[in-house]
């Protein structure tokens, strides 16, 4: 009766070893074949997980400066199942961004974000990023951009002034605090056409 029970007990782990071996199998062909089709060079993607242990244990940005070391500027990565391209090209990612916007709208799904964020450009899927787009795009053309320049480089000065303020005086102050009058002084200027001039008022 032992026998038979170890026997039975040894065979479904066989089976049970085998099934796994062909499921990997199956799945590694699957996954390997979309980029090595088409000539894209990446690291081989461990099962059903993909990349996301290694962004799990070295952080995205970590993880995608190493592949983009490893394999160059067009790599081809699985997050899970999910199969993404990498791109460090500059040529590469103007067309993707820039000129052919409408045929690349969806980018790395990031999950689980709420609040402010969750509505972000980088963050819209399929219609909505592009209705998005087409809102915000006026507002970045070259002449506006050109326009906030001039904006911004006053604000810039105000900022380095203050700078050298408390280099003179060799005196402790609070950079973040700074940062939050720099950006607040260079929105409401570009944005709304006000002059907040916070950073000329240390208690603002």
């Amino acid at each position: 009766m032992a026998f038979f029970l170890i026997s039975g007990l040894m065979t479904w782990t066989l089976l049970t070893v085998v099934i796994s071996i062909f499921a990997y199998y199956v799945y590694n062909l699957r996954t390997n074949n979309i980029f090595r089709r088409l000539g894209i060079p990446g690291p081989a993607p461990i099962p059903f997980l993909g990349q996301l242990f290694n962004i799990a244990r070295k952080g995205m940005k970590t993880n995608d400066i190493e592949l983009v070391q490893k394999y160059g500027k067009i790599i081809g990565v699985f997050e899970g199942t999910f199969p993404i391209i990498l791109l460090s090209d500059p040529d590469l990612l103007r067309n993707v961004l820039i000129k052919d916007s409408n045929v690349f709208v969806n980018r790395r799904v990031i999950k689980n974000i709420s609040g402010p964020f969750e509505y972000g450009l980088t963050l819209l899927q399929d219609e909505q990023w592009k209705n998005a787009r087409s809102i915000v795009s006026p507002t970045f053309s070259t002449a506006k951009l050109r326009a906030m320049y001039g904006l911004m480089n006053e604000v810039s000065d105000m900022y380095n002034n203050r700078l050298l303020e408390y280099a003179d005086k060799h005196e402790i102050f609070n950079i973040n605090a700074l940062n939050g009058q720099y950006t607040l002084d260079n929105i409401a200027s570009c944005l709304f056409g006000i002059e907040t001039n916070s950073l000329k008022n240390e208690n603002a």
